[in-house]
């Protein structure tokens, strides 16, 4: 009786660490998307408070923040790009 709970209890311990494995690397990178995507935000309202003066800026929404925080200065680049070459 006595083994059964130790086998059982070890099952339970080795399917914890398999869950954990397993779901680790994706809310780590969902973790570092979120940080890129605040840094990118933040990127994005300095480009604009500066932008201003000289008629440049973006519209500040999650989609853009994201290409600025995912791909950078580059990022904000293209962004830019595809404002002036739409016209809007």
């Amino acid at each position: 009786m006595a083994m059964e709970k130790i086998v059982s209890g070890l099952m339970i311990v080795i399917a914890a660490v398999l869950v954990f494995k397993l779901f680790s690397l994706p809310i780590r990178l969902l973790f570092r998307i979120l940080i890129s995507t605040a840094a990118g935000f933040v990127l994005l309202v300095v480009f604009n408070y500066i932008g201003m003066r000289f008629g440049l800026t973006l519209g500040i929404n999650i989609v853009n923040a994201l290409v600025i925080g995912v791909l950078g200065l580059p990022g904000l680049i293209v962004l830019i790009f595809v404002k002036q070459i739409l016209g809007s």
